[in-house]
């Protein structure tokens, strides 16, 4: 069983070593970067372009030349988000902080200091416990931490609160954009109409988004090949199975 199909089965795998959480940092940069560049307006930020620097109040454009961003403003809301959850994600996880939500139950002091911070995994009382929920036939797999949930830590949360955001090293206008992204991806829980706003310097916005993929994720992913084994392979491979 490769490591990925690993955390599938366990997500609290990522937490067994540093060379788990290494690869499966490096599978999140991957994957948000391959959902990101398969974005409509990522594609076209060319066409992007001529419409900011041609259309304005007084010269609107033409429904051929907005309606691929139109049709695809919402698919692309939610592929841009995921890639940018998975960065934080990551940065998150690389840094030794937990990337999943503490129970209330089990330790609900640490569960309200979570909101506020990330929670660093060394800092975490959790001990490995097996668990009756996974089913698989390897041993090591049933064990998880008690008192962490299954889920993670939502996306707003680390857009908003200071302390979660600065640690992804966003510029102001960054994360400004990234936050009215996030809330036209929120509309998929009420879709009824297609949306694209088309704002003068709407160009340079994706485009920033696009340079800070294409030049953070790279870097960012040769970083942590530094701290893995020569011999072990972390690039991960999407294809439909």
């Amino acid at each position: 069983m490769n490591t990925l199909d690993a955390f599938k089965i366990n997500p609290h795998s990522i937490y067994e070593s540093n060379n788990y959480r290494f690869i499966c940092c490096i599978n999140l940069l991957e994957f948000g970067k391959t959902l990101f560049e398969s974005a409509y307006v990522i594609d076209n930020l060319n066409k992007l372009k001529l419409l900011c620097e041609t259309c304005g109040p007084s010269i609107p454009p033409k429904r051929e030349q907005v309606e691929g961003f139109t049709y695809n403003g919402l698919v692309d809301s939610i592929k841009i988000s995921i890639c940018f959850e998975n960065f934080g994600k990551c940065i998150l996880l690389a840094k030794g902080y937990l990337v999943h939500n503490i129970d209330k139950e089990v330790f609900p002091n640490l569960e309200k200091e979570q909101k506020k911070r990330p929670i660093l995994i060394e800092e975490f009382p959790g001990e490995w416990i097996e668990s009756n929920k996974i089913i698989t036939t390897v041993s090591s797999l049933k064990e998880v931490k008690k008192g962490l949930t299954m889920n993670t830590i939502n996306y707003s949360t680390m857009l908003n609160r200071e302390s979660y955001f600065q640690k992804c090293l966003y510029d102001e206008e960054l994360l400004s954009f990234l936050k009215e992204i996030n809330g036209n991806r929120n509309q998929l829980h009420l879709a009824n109409s297609l949306n694209f706003v088309l704002k003068d310097n709407s160009y340079n916005l994706y485009n920033q988004l696009n340079e800070f993929v294409k030049t953070k994720f790279p870097k960012f992913k040769s970083q942590l090949m530094e701290h893995l084994p020569d011999n072990l392979d972390p690039n991960p491979s999407f294809i439909i199975k």
